[in-house]
């Protein structure tokens, strides 16, 4: 039987392989794990600035009938606000 090759020389492949390795597979499912991570962030602040533009105009309506004339005048005592004066309100007497 005669060897194909001789036994002294190397014999190298022309085409490299181009197989994935295992840190080569890592390095791409890191990789896409951060990608989604990233489109996750960025898809809930668009959903948080869809949501707060949609109830913007609500809630000024509301601020603006919270803060009328016609129920200052009234002499009805309404709730403690909520935030904004730094002052709390005594219960009332009684």
């Amino acid at each position: 039987m005669i060897p194909s090759q001789p036994s002294g020389l190397l014999v190298t492949d022309p085409q490299p392989s181009r197989s994935l390795t295992v840190v080569g597979l890592l390095l791409t499912l890191l990789a896409v794990y951060v990608l989604f991570q990233v489109r996750l962030v960025v898809v809930l602040a668009l959903l948080a600035v869809l949501y707060a533009t949609a109830i913007e105009r609500p809630v000024r309506a509301g601020s603006r009938a919270d803060s009328s004339p016609r129920r200052r005048r009234s002499g009805a005592a309404g709730p403690a606000p909520l935030a904004g004066t730094g002052r709390v309100r005594a219960p009332l007497p009684g």
